[in-house]
């Protein structure tokens, strides 16, 4: 399935499942943005994408609301609209 012009935004994308997922989005087309808590994570994992067009990244806590509300207003702004969203980053919340 060819994805070209679509867009993504994978939270969780420097790493594991979600990076896979982001490569292989981007592989297919999708202009993908990538999320998480660390940026130098982000930036590691943007650097490594060799492929076009490039992944562009922001660190985001998915755990904070007003995070998550800025990371969207801005995937949306830098890719013009979001088709596909996945949420590869959780929070580990402790229970007493």
């Amino acid at each position: 399935m060819r994805l070209s012009g679509k867009t993504a935004l994978i939270t969780g994308g420097a790493t594991g499942i979600g990076l896979g997922t982001a490569i292989a989005l981007a592989q297919e087309g999708c202009r993908v943005a990538i999320a998480g808590r660390r940026e130098d994570k982000l930036r590691e994992a943007a650097a490594s994408f060799k492929g076009e067009p490039p992944f562009i990244y922001r660190a985001a806590d998915v755990g904070d609301l007003k995070s998550v509300e800025s990371l969207v207003a801005w995937a949306t702004k830098e890719l013009g609209h979001l088709d596909i969203v996945v949420n590869s980053a959780g929070v580990n919340v402790l229970r007493r």
